[in-house]
């Protein structure tokens, strides 16, 4: 019984595991709340899986910098599962503070050009715990 649930998760671990093949790409970033202090900031991303097997996203903390300066950091936990060769969208969203953001903000509601790039860690949940996963995507130019 024990060598059943080993082997089974161990295919649990490979599906989270090939992660770190796929291709992450930003397709758009853009403000969904203007406050008086901060922003909600809305980052959509396609993530491509070229492995023969679906892979799955538990768990990613992400950082989306702009111009060299990381903007934007947060947390996505619900769980996305991505079938061999295809692209499925994940969008990233947090708060920031003007105060802390003001170039990039200032950038991306003007819609001046600017390079933007994901960088995370995918963490892998399994029987024996949380595995890390470093993620990186292109440097993009909006708009």
């Amino acid at each position: 019984m024990v060598v059943v649930l080993l082997v089974a998760g161990c295919g649990a671990v490979d599906k989270r595991k090939a992660i770190k093949n796929c291709d992450f790409e930003i397709r758009a970033a853009r403000v969904e709340d203007k406050r008086i202090r901060s922003a909600t900031i809305a980052v959509d991303l396609d993530v491509y899986n070229p492995n023969h097997d679906e892979v799955i996203v538990d768990d990613l903390e992400y950082c989306v910098w702009s111009e060299d300066r990381c903007f934007m950091r947060g947390r996505v936990v619900t769980p996305v599962t991505i079938p061999p060769y295809e692209k499925r969208p994940m969008v990233v969203k947090a708060d920031v503070s003007y105060f802390s953001t003001a170039a990039a903000l200032k950038r991306l509601v003007l819609l001046q050009p600017t390079r933007y790039q994901m960088t995370g860690t995918v963490y892998l949940r399994t029987i024996f715990g949380r595995i890390p996963f470093k993620v990186r995507s292109k440097v993009h130019r909006f708009p």
